[in-house]
């Protein structure tokens, strides 16, 4: 798996990226904002900080955060565009 992983080469993607990072990121662990997402998408990245660390974001009450955010990156993305009918 180690392997594969050093030789996967991913696509570039063509469309926007959304991305939920932690905030609480330990000061010693260095890593893109956009935690390298930007190298491969074709639009911006959208970044979101959620409460707490790699773990904690998913536990109460940060993921309330999550999930409300989520919930409206979801409903945008599925909303018809101005105009349309």
């Amino acid at each position: 798996n180690t392997l594969a992983a050093k030789r996967y080469v991913p696509d570039r993607y063509p469309d926007r990226v959304t991305v939920f990072r932690a905030s609480d990121v330990p000061p010693e662990v260095s890593q893109p904002s956009d935690l390298g997402w930007g190298r491969i998408s074709g639009e911006p990245v959208d970044i979101h900080a959620v409460p707490g660390d790699h773990i904690t974001m998913l536990a109460e009450p940060n993921v309330n955060e999550l999930a409300r955010r989520l919930k409206t990156v979801l409903e945008d993305a599925f909303a018809e565009p101005a105009g349309v009918v």
